[in-house]
């Protein structure tokens, strides 16, 4: 089960944020992919964004870099599939090219 979940991690891309349910195993047995997830965070190839939210750490010139803020807050973005909000602000400007 560990090389399962494994490669699967080896899929998602650098900072993409996930949960237990992006695992196929975790439908049999979802508080063991949670403690092989908290087990890979103890190691250090994973990092935790909050309780039961995981991420593949991207290493930039400067350092570790923080998810996206679309990664962070998908979430609450969207809602079996279909977009129930969107990210407004300094972010917006700031994807767009408009600010810095």
């Amino acid at each position: 089960m560990v090389n399962k979940i494994k490669n699967t991690i080896a899929k998602f891309p650098l900072g993409f944020v996930f949960t237990t349910i992006d695992f196929p195993t975790a439908v049999e047995n979802p508080k063991q992919v949670n403690k092989i997830l908290n087990a890979l965070v103890s190691e250090g190839s994973l990092r935790k964004l909050s309780k039961g939210r995981f991420y593949k750490p991207q290493i930039g010139k400067f350092g570790e870099l923080p998810p996206d803020t679309y990664q962070i807050v998908k979430d609450l973005l969207e809602k079996n599939g279909k977009i129930i909000g969107y990210l407004t602000g300094y972010t917006a400007f700031n994807d767009l090219g408009l600010t810095t």
